[in-house]
C-alpha cells in the first residue's frame, strides 16, 4: 500500500514537472530510470502489516462482508513511515488504498481540530474553561446534539469535555468559533480536502458527522501539529527524485507552515494526553500498549458505529487508523 502511494504520488510529480497528461506520467514512470528516495520505514511497514494481515482480524459482517482497516504513521516532519489500507492479504497493484481513497466520518476525532485547537489559538477557552454541558439548539430546524452518555454534566473543565468525548461542549464551541472559521482552519491550515461545503455545519465539524470524510493520511498529518509545536507538514511518501544521469529533478521536502502557536499545541498535547490517562478518558485503554511513552491520542466513533478510530501520537511517530465496512451496515 506505500509503494501504491508512492507511485501515485511520483506520477502527480512528474506531471507537473514535465506538463504531461497522466498517461504519459505513468509511462515514463515506469521506463524513466528513476532513483527515488522514499520516506518509509521498513521495520514501520513491517509492523502495520503483521497486524492488518492476522487473520484473527479477518472478521465478517452482514451478507459476509468483510471488516476493513486503515492506518497511516508518519513523523513530525510530514513523512509518511507506513501505510496499509485494507484487512488481509493484498491481491492487486494499484487498488483500493483506503488510506488514500477512502475517507469516512471521523467522528469524535474532528473535536480537537476542528473545534478545541482552533477555539484555545484564538483565545475563546483555556485548558481549564467551565463550559457548561447543556442543551443547546442551532439552526433553523433547532437541532440540539445528543451526548453518547446519555445526559448533561453540566458546569465541566474544557479539558475533562474532551476527555470524556462530550458532544454538546464541541458544537457549542464551533458555535463560538463560526462554522465558516472551523471549517477554513480544516481544510486551509490542515490541508482536508476531502471535506465538502456541506460539511461546514455543526454536526459535522462538532461531532464528525460528515457528508465528505476524513482518511488516515490526513488525519495523521492533521493530529501532527499536536506533537511538534503546532507546524503543519503535508505529508509525503518520498523527498527526492533523480534521473537516470544523476540529476536532481523533483525536490519534495514539505515546508511547515504555522497552524498553531507552540503554546496552543502544548495545552492541547495535554489535553489530549488526558484521553489516555485520565480516569473517564475514551481512550484510557491504550496506556497499557506503550507504557514507556507518553501518548496523546482522539477516539472517534461514527453513527451506529460504522466508523471506528483511533488517532494518537508518540514522541517519535503519529498514526491514525481506522476500521469498518467499506459499505456502512448500520
Amino acid at each position: 500500500y506505500f509503494v501504491d502511494a508512492l507511485i501515485d504520488e511520483v506520477i502527480q510529480a512528474l506531471m507537473k514537472t514535465y506538463n504531461y497528461d497522466e498517461s504519459k506520467a505513468a509511462a515514463n514512470f515506469y521506463t524513466g530510470g528513476y532513483q527515488i528516495y522514499s520516506t518509509l520505514d521498513p521495520n514501520v511497514q513491517k509492523s502495520l502489516e503483521s497486524v492488518f494481515t492476522d487473520k484473527a482480524y479477518a472478521l465478517a459482517g452482514k451478507n459476509d462482508a468483510k471488516l476493513q482497516g486503515s492506518m497511516t504513521v508518519m513523523d513530525y516532519q510530514g513523512h509518511i513511515k507506513g501505510m496499509v489500507g485494507g484487512i488481509g492479504e493484498k491481491t492487486e497493484n494499484r487498488g483500493l488504498n483506503r488510506a488514500t481513497m477512502s475517507p469516512r466520518q471521523p467522528g469524535s476525532t474532528m473535536k480537537p481540530i476542528a473545534a478545541y485547537a482552533p477555539a484555545v489559538e484564538n483565545d475563546l477557552i483555556t485548558y481549564s474553561s467551565i463550559i457548561e454541558d447543556k442543551k443547546r439548539t442551532y439552526t433553523a430546524k433547532k437541532w440540539a446534539p445528543k451526548n453518547w452518555y446519555d445526559y448533561y454534566k453540566g458546569n465541566i473543565t474544557a479539558k475533562y469535555a474532551l476527555q470524556i468525548s462530550s458532544n454538546g461542549v464541541p458544537v457549542h464551541i464551533v458555535d463560538m468559533l463560526t462554522p465558516t472559521a472551523s471549517f477554513e482552519f480544516l481544510t486551509q491550515t490542515l490541508g482536508i480536502t476531502t471535506l465538502t461545503s456541506e460539511d461546514m455545519n455543526y454536526a459535522p465539524l462538532g461531532m464528525g458527522g460528515t457528508n465528505g470524510g476524513i482518511t488516515t493520511k490526513e488525519s495523521a498529518a492533521a493530529f501532527a501539529i499536536f506533537g511538534n509545536g503546532g507546524k503543519y507538514y503535508r505529508p509525503v511518501t518520498f523527498v527526492e527524485i533523480y534521473d537516470q544521469l544523476g540529476n536532481l529533478i523533483v525536490s519534495n521536502k514539505p515546508a511547515p507552515s504555522v497552524a498553531l502557536s507552540e503554546d496552543t499545541a502544548t495545552i492541547m498535547n495535554h489535553m489530549l494526553q488526558n484521553v489516555v490517562y485520565g480516569s473517564d478518558g475514551t481512550g484510557r485503554k491504550a496506556a497499557a500498549y506503550l507504557p514507556n511513552y507518553k501518548i496523546f491520542a482522539k477516539t472517534g466513533t461514527s453513527d451506529a458505529a460504522n466508523d471506528l478510530w483511533f488517532v494518537g501520537g508518540t514522541p517519535y511517530y503519529v498514526a491514525s487508523t481506522w476500521c469498518g465496512f467499506d459499505t456502512p451496515q448500520g
